[in-house]
Order: structure tokens, then C-alpha cells, then sequence
């Protein structure tokens, strides 16, 4: 919008699924992604655009976070001074069972212990394990939330 309140141009050049170079940056355009029926869980199929929008944005570095299991789960990190959480959401209808999660070295440092909390109210401590460039744990089973804490 201008001054006027009258529609006016986009300041950004179209954007595409695959992003869009300006600058020094990257702009990433998605049509809306369907929102599932109730009760259903998100098919793989359903989340590809997005999977591809962030490898654009992302580009091919080391990753700071995945996860390998059979129900797709979130993980969004936060650091501050004191720890790294990992924020843990499972996106099936089904409890996440037998999630592998892998944390990049690059973020977490040589810290080796855990604290996993849930919002179903589980609370364990949890060794994680060396894996190459990561460390990785397999995560108890959860619904909905958890966050992982590392730190010292």
C-alpha cells in the first residue's frame, strides 16, 4: 500500500518454489499448503515443497537438526547462554516411536547428556551417541510436544 491506502507494487520480484537470487540473498514464494482433515496425519507428499523451499534457503551445509522415523516430527532449536533446546513437534496422528534425532557437532558442542521432557509429562535423561558429525539419540516415544535440553 502506498501513503494513500491504494494498492501498489510489490517492492520483491516474483517469487518461485525454488527461490529467487536478489542480492545477496534468496526469496522463496509457496502457494498456501493444504491443511489436513482432522484426525488424519500429513502425508510426505504434502510437505515436498516446503522439504525443497528450505533446501533452496538452506543451501547443501551440514543440517543443525534432523530427524529419522516413521511418523515426520519438527524440530525448531533455540540457544542461549546456558543450553541448547530442541523444540519437538510430532506432526502424525500417531505417537512419534522410535524417532532418531541427529544434532550437528557445529551446534551442540561436545556436551554428551540430555534431558527429554514431554507434554504428556515424560521426563528422562538421555546419553547421546557420536555419529560422524552429529551426536543422535533415539527419542522415547511422545504425541504432540517435547523438548530436548542440552547443556551444561
Amino acid at each position: 500500500m502506498d501513503d494513500a491506502g491504494r494498492e501498489a507494487a510489490s517492492p520483491l520480484p516474483a517469487g518461485k518454489p525454488g527461490g529467487v537470487r536478489i542480492g545477496t540473498g534468496t526469496l522463496v514464494s509457496l502457494r498456501a499448503l493444504p491443511a489436513p482433515r482432522p484426525g488424519t496425519p500429513l502425508e510426505p507428499s504434502q510437505l515436498e515443497p516446503l522439504a525443497r523451499a528450505l533446501g533452496a534457503l538452506l543451501g547443501k551445509g551440514r543440517r543443525a537438526a534432523s530427524v529419522a522415523g516413521r511418523t515426520p516430527v519438527f524440530v525448531a532449536l533455540y540457544r542461549n547462554e546456558e543450553r541448547l533446546d530442541a523444540h519437538l513437534v510430532s506432526l502424525g496422528a500417531s505417537p512419534a516411536q522410535g524417532s532418531t534425532l541427529f544434532l550437528g557437532l557445529h551446534v551442540t558442542g561436545a556436551v554428551r547428556r540430555a534431558r527429554f521432557q514431554s507434554a504428556s509429562g515424560a521426563d528422562e535423561k538421555i546419553v547421546m551417541n557420536p555419529s560422524g558429525y552429529s551426536i543422535s539419540t533415539v527419542l522415547p516415544a511422545f504425541k504432540g510436544y517435547a523438548v530436548l535440553s542440552i547443556g551444561a
